[in-house]
């Protein structure tokens, strides 16, 4: 199946999934709920939005630093935070990550390797902390007996047996620079070696931890609209719900997520007898949330690209 196609079949998905939902939802509960909504919940949720987006952009900013490169934080957060713009307006949910290529490179052009190795790794570490967290938070709830439907336990164990063999096929590779080496020069890219293997033993731990950190604080964003909501869940099953989601949002079978992460969401949390439109409107304030912060980003770059046009002009 060509790309267009399979695009296509991910457009399906999500307005197959988001259709369900509509559907089901009575919008006039919905409404009431978002007037009842505290003007102060929503700030602190956009507040802690931004602090979870100030942490990720910390740990690249050490990525960047370990690789050898001299540049400015502040530049650092612009450029993701239109990388951030592209993620949640292209059909990709990595699809900011080749603008970060991109845009950095810009900065240091003489320093190709180091810039995709820091972005690489800046997804690598994000991904694999969410992946121990859902795990941690899975195993905690199935020794305690929690009730999760058949087929999200199932995806879970899954996942956990995916987290072994990432961390270990990880640990085996670096463990050995001569292998590293050799599975880099099949990628063409022998010189990325000591590179990769300097910066991880540098950043690993501070990485794992800015994700971590990430994880929790970007959580609560969506935690601050379900309490506004009255919506009482604890704080382990909520976060196993959250981290399950973004994890299967990640599969590339709908647009960015949407509809997916939404629908996994609710098969956990509504299956625990919590109110089905009270977390749809929670879920529409959180991407509301998101997406605000993604226009940002594109009013950021659209700033950028006039101030490069009118600087070309005048060189004319």
């Amino acid at each position: 199946m060509n790309a267009r196609r399979w695009l296509w079949v991910r457009a399906g998905v999500s307005v197959a999934l988001l259709g369900w939902l509509f559907l089901r939802v009575d919008w006039a509960v919905v409404a009431a709920q978002v007037r009842r909504v505290p003007g102060p919940a929503l700030l602190l949720a956009w507040l802690l939005f931004w602090g979870a987006f100030a942490l990720a952009n910390a740990r690249w900013a050490r990525l960047v630093r370990a690789g050898g490169l001299a540049v400015p934080w502040w530049t650092l957060f612009r450029i993701k935070l239109v990388g951030f713009f592209w993620t949640q307006f292209l059909p990709s949910t990595v699809g900011g990550d080749g603008y970060r290529i991109l845009a950095l490179r810009g900065q240091a052009p003489n320093a190709t390797t180091v810039v995709v190795l820091s972005v690489l790794l800046d997804r690598g570490y994000g991904y694999l902390a969410l992946l121990l967290t859902h795990d941690v938070l899975f195993v905690l709830l199935w020794a305690w007996g929690k009730p999760l439907p058949s087929w999200v336990q199932a995806a879970s164990w899954a996942l956990v047996g995916l987290s072994v063999v990432v961390v270990g096929l990880g640990l085996w590779i670096l463990a050995d620079n001569n292998r590293l080496a050799r599975a880099l020069r099949r990628l063409r890219a022998p010189t990325a070696a000591a590179r990769l293997r300097t910066i991880h033993r540098q950043e690993a731990l501070p990485a794992l931890l800015f994700s971590f950190a990430f994880v929790v604080v970007a959580g609560l964003t969506l935690a601050v609209l379900l309490w506004a909501l009255g919506v009482q869940v604890d704080g382990l099953t909520f976060f196993y719900a959250y981290t399950f989601s973004l994890l299967a949002a990640t599969l590339p079978i709908s647009l960015n997520g949407l509809g997916l992460l939404e629908a996994s969401m609710l098969a956990i949390l509504h299956g625990q007898g919590l109110d089905f439109n009270a977390l749809v409107t929670a879920l529409g304030l959180w991407r509301f949330v998101q997406w605000s912060a993604g226009l940002l980003g594109g009013v950021v770059s659209l700033f950028a690209r006039t101030a490069r046009s009118r600087e070309v002009s005048s060189r004319r």
